[in-house]
């Protein structure tokens, strides 16, 4: 699974941080065994959120480098001191999500509403610093004329300027997303129409983004019917590869989401609100779903079944992603229906809503990590290049910071929209 030299240096060397690695993570059980027992939720949330917060740090530091680059698309998280710092504390953070799992089904109140902000904060600032990185990487101006020529570089024109305005709203939305939580910070939780004004904005900008991305459905569909017209399989391959998943994420989704943003009314029940929202949430792990199912069926078609055969991370990232992500689609339909299709949100089942936010979390945080303990020249494939490089969403690895603390939030000790509204929740 490991080459000697997989990070540079020798087998000794490599070894050692290993053992260093293995140790730290024995340190981190046993102090979790110790809080579990003793139930002591705050020492342990707080933990999580702490080394959460550097892995973040290190993990956005590793991105936003490559901006001093300009306009390159290099990332450091492969040079050397960036690479441990990410493998040391990538597995602290792995280790104290499950071992404050195994807590969350001890404990079943939020007592103390810190951890709950730290979260909330980490994941608006890397949903802000992500997007930034991406806007203000320039390296895709000009493509069109370096790689092709004719009609084919107008379609990478017309695809990269549609794409880049898309990223320019999410990077305003990131804004948006930053000034709410710091209100959230400074006053408590906004009152309800305040919240509902700056969910909504940032629904309607998120909903550009994906919208920006008709156009690479369109001409990626047209590309598909005429270089693979004539090939049944291959006109297959393309749609499933990009062409179907492009379409469901450019239409589809983002429909969804202008319309949870219209039914965001504080003057009408909420319950056409919550039930959009289940629904733009089930369509948005659909679209992880179809996205990276996609590519992995082209990395497998290009490198052959021996790629996941013969490396386990391989198989792992591909069994979580063509089944993990299928059936977390499955489990949050079944629970919309049975816990979370409630008339207000005073009601709405919040542990419920951290498991799953904290699922998918876990499917961008493993997949990341599985290239910084495991990746190299030797196992780079279409799949890390796109997970790695050209994965918008990959900011989402931080999810679990704000979805573990809601597997302890008992859903009817806050109100949404009122002033203050952790005022039954003891302070941090």
């Amino acid at each position: 699974m490991w080459p000697s030299d997989i990070f540079s240096f020798s087998p000794s060397t490599f070894y050692t941080l290993i053992s260093i690695v293995a140790v730290l993570i024995a340190i981190l059980v046993t102090l979790s065994a110790i809080w579990i027992k003793q139930k002591k939720q705050k020492p342990l949330l707080l933990a999580l959120q702490i080394v959460g917060a550097l892995f973040t740090a290190i993990f956005l530091f590793a991105y936003i480098g490559g901006m001093f680059m300009t306009p390159s698309t290099t990332v450091l998280h492969s040079e050397l001191p960036v690479r441990i710092a990410l493998f040391v504390s990538g597995a602290a953070f792995l280790t104290l999500i499950l071992t404050n799992a195994i807590m969350a089904l001890r404990e079943k109140t939020l007592k103390s509403s810190l951890a709950l902000k730290i979260g909330l904060l980490v994941v608006a600032v890397a949903y802000f610093l992500f997007t930034l990185h991406a806007l203000f990487t320039l390296e895709w101006i000009g493509e069109w004329n370096r790689f092709a020529s004719g009609s084919i570089s107008t379609i990478i024109l017309v695809q990269d300027v549609s794409a880049f305005v898309g990223v320019i709203a999410r990077f305003i939305a990131g804004i948006i997303a930053i000034a709410g939580v710091g209100l959230y910070f400074r006053s408590g939780f906004p009152s309800t129409q305040r919240f509902y004004k700056i969910l909504r904005g940032i629904l309607v900008l998120e909903a550009s983004y994906w919208f920006a991305l008709i156009p690479t459905a369109v001409t990626l569909g047209y590309i598909a019917g005429v270089f693979y017209g004539s090939s049944t399989i291959g006109l297959l391959g393309a749609l499933a590869w990009t062409t179907i998943p492009l379409f469901v994420e450019s239409m589809v989704l983002p429909s969804a989401l202008i319309v949870l943003a219209k039914k965001l009314d504080y003057k009408k029940p909420a319950v056409d609100a919550i039930r959009w929202a289940w629904i733009s949430g089930v369509l948005l792990i659909v679209v992880f779903w179809l996205t990276n199912m996609g590519t992995w069926m082209l990395t497998v078609g290009t490198n052959g079944l021996s790629y996941l055969v013969a490396y386990p991370q391989n198989m792992f990232s591909f069994i979580i992603t063509v089944v993990g992500l299928i059936g977390l689609v499955l489990f949050t339909v079944y629970f919309a229906k049975k816990r979370g299709l409630t008339s207000s949100w005073q009601t709405l089942n919040l542990r419920g809503v951290g498991v799953i936010i904290t699922l998918l979390g876990l499917f961008f945080l493993w997949n990341y990590l599985g290239w910084i303990f495991f990746g190299g020249d030797y196992v780079w494939s279409n799949w890390y290049a796109w997970f790695l490089g050209h994965n918008l969403d990959l900011w989402m690895l931080t999810l679990p910071l704000f979805g573990v603390p809601l597997m302890f939030y008992c859903p009817n000790r806050d109100t949404v929209g009122s002033r203050g509204g952790a005022s039954a929740v003891k302070s941090g």
